[in-house]
């Protein structure tokens, strides 16, 4: 019995000592201040972007807290600057920024679609001991940008110099395309006349409806000039109403008319001012003078009658 009280004792003992050689530290956590899913990367004026998103580190043990940071993303495209090494004392909550900045669009000039999550960032906080990795707590943050809306509208003819002749007509196509980020709708095409208020036009059907980024959408359009116009240099105006941006986007065109040439009627030389007689002029010769040209034998008529007269 003796023996069970000492070994008991002794076990008593030993366990603190026990408890001091692994001690056993409280936990702790990691959050987004946001808890929206999907963080927004608002394009500017530039179709660049910074974000920052921000997250805390709540160190509920009595010793101070070390951690490193390192963050990823799925693309790679973007450039990201995160706390790196910290140290959070103990008992305390703090909270961190993570900043990225980047470019709406690719290197040829090309808008990143926004009508889908874009990329996601992973956020790892290792946590160091004497220098040693002993754990380490993960987030990740959906990324997506903001919507772009424009429109680029435009007009092809079949040549590089388009000409409408006086009285005739011309027809081209009528182009507008999505260069923004997201889908978006043609709510209205107009057309007017720069410098030229003698010319109309005609098309079968209106320009509008859905257009999707890099997927144009036209209609044929006819140029009328009249019978009357003149010869000169001319611009078609078009404008395309944005549904997503809620304003009008237009375009130019510029045409020439070609006026119909003017023919004059020369005089016939043998017709006009000849006022001799042909049929004697093929019997006799005929000088080309003001003169009428008496023949030789009216001539001689004369004296010979004169001669007679004068006898009598």
């Amino acid at each position: 019995m003796r023996r069970v009280v000492l070994l008991t004792s002794l076990l008593a003992l030993l366990s603190p000592l026990a408890c001091a050689q692994n001690p056993t530290f409280s936990d702790w956590e990691m959050d987004w201040e946001i808890e929206d899913e999907v963080a927004m990367m608002d394009l500017g004026s530039d179709y660049e972007f910074t974000l920052d998103i921000a997250f805390w580190i709540d160190n509920t043990r009595p010793v101070p807290l070390e951690v490193d940071f390192s963050t990823e993303t799925e693309n790679e495209i973007f450039e990201i600057d995160d706390p790196g090494s910290i140290t959070i004392d103990g008992n305390t909550n703090e909270s961190f920024d993570i900043t990225i900045t980047g470019s709406g669009m690719d290197s040829n000039g090309d808008f990143y679609s926004a009508e889908e999550i874009f990329d996601t960032i992973t956020l790892t906080a290792s946590e160091s001991v004497g220098g040693q990795n002993t754990g380490s707590r993960e987030l990740s943050k959906d990324l997506q940008f903001t919507k772009v809306f424009e429109l680029e509208p435009k007009a092809s003819g079949s040549s590089k110099n388009t000409v409408v002749k006086a009285g005739t007509s011309e027809t081209i196509s009528i182009i507008v395309t999505n260069v923004g980020n997201s889908d978006d709708s043609v709510t209205s095409t107009t057309f007017s006349f720069r410098g030229c208020p003698q010319m109309d036009y005609n098309i079968e059907e209106p320009l509008e409806g859905m257009v999707r980024p890099g997927v144009p959408i036209s209609q044929s359009l006819e140029l009328l000039a009249s019978n009357s116009h003149p010869e000169k240099g001319c611009t078609l105006v078009i404008t395309a109403a944005s549904e997503g941006a809620g304003r009008s986007f237009t375009g130019e065109f510029e045409f020439n008319v070609e006026a119909p040439s003017q023919t004059i009627d020369e005089p016939d030389e043998n017709k006009t001012g000849d006022l001799r007689d042909t049929d004697f002029c093929d019997t006799y010769d005929c000088e080309d003078n003001s003169l009428p040209n008496v023949p030789m034998q009216y001539i001689l008529s004369v004296i010979f009658w004169a001669a007679i007269l004068r006898r009598e």
